[in-house]
């Protein structure tokens, strides 16, 4: 599914798949809710005031925040497009692990814990497939292609952040959209995983057909300080893709920062699937095409 080999895309920009109805919609949205909604939060939509429109952390009287704005700079630009957040982490929630930190901590595991990557994997595929049409209107396009971040600690097809990627409502089908994975290139330093840097991340040869004027999709489980998956989008900007699109199921935040513990105590809603990570107050779950 993830090999080495090239495949062929038919079709793609048209398979996005339709609104589902609402009563479908709130029956998936309790499934999700039962497994993870007493500890997960939801994030705040794209132009929320007060959160920055690519991190979705918090960002005093700027759309951008200072993070976001640095990575901007040292990549000249080269980042993603658009980004998508799905859930809040909290982190340093002492003097207990947070059941979310938990989960991540969990899927991180060597070997993951099934339950933890099973958990994830349902947040991506039902809030991607309840909210598709709204991603949809938001990017103005389809995706072609799909990748993943790869692993920091050097592993690759056994990651479970893979299945996060195949788990995109959008990407379900392999005959629609191509995968494609991506090689750690000549910048990259092992345990540097904050370091942003065009070249940590590489298309190799084999790969350019599916980059090359593409609208790419690359998925990571955690954004910290974002700096592999806007590292991965420079990476593919440079090889050509006409369009990348940051997917992450989980953006971290800390109880030990202030403005981050501000933005946290705000969050106190249980996980809700229904509410759009993209579109709040103009969503389209549940209404007809």
């Amino acid at each position: 599914m993830w090999s080495r080999s090239s495949s062929s895309t038919t079709g793609s920009r048209n398979c996005w798949r339709p609104l589902v109805d609402a009563a479908t919609a709130a029956t998936l949205a309790a499934v999700v809710k039962g497994r993870v909604g007493g500890f997960l939060r939801n994030v705040y939509e794209i132009g929320h005031a007060g959160t920055c429109d690519v991190c979705r952390g918090p960002s005093a009287g700027s759309a951008v925040c200072g993070q976001c704005s640095n990575a901007r700079a040292e990549l000249n630009g080269l980042m993603c497009d658009h980004t998508l957040m799905l859930t809040y982490a909290q982190g340093d929630n002492r003097p207990y692990l947070h059941q979310s930190a938990h989960l991540m901590q969990t899927y991180k595991a060597t070997p993951p814990v099934q339950r933890s990557v099973d958990d994830l994997r349902l947040i991506v595929n039902i809030g991607t497939l309840l909210h598709g049409d709204c991603i949809r209107q938001e990017l103005g396009h389809l995706w072609d292609s799909v990748t993943y971040v790869p692993s920091s600690r050097g592993r690759q097809g056994d990651h479970p952040v893979q299945q996060l990627a195949t788990a995109v409502r959008q990407v379900v089908d392999p005959a629609a959209v191509q995968r494609f994975l991506l090689d750690l290139g000549p910048g990259y330093v092992p345990g540097c995983t904050r370091v942003r840097r065009a070249d940590r991340f590489a298309v190799s040869d084999e790969w350019q057909g599916a980059v090359r004027g593409k609208h790419v999709l690359v998925v990571d489980d955690t954004w910290t300080t974002g700096a592999s998956i806007q590292s991965a989008a420079a990476a593919l900007k440079l090889a050509g893709a006409e369009s990348v699109t940051g997917l992450c199921a989980a953006r971290w935040l800390k109880w030990s920062w202030p403005d981050h513990a501000a933005l946290l105590g705000m969050c106190t809603s249980d996980y809700d699937a229904l509410r759009c990570m993209v579109r709040e107050g103009r969503c389209l779950v549940g209404r007809q095409p």
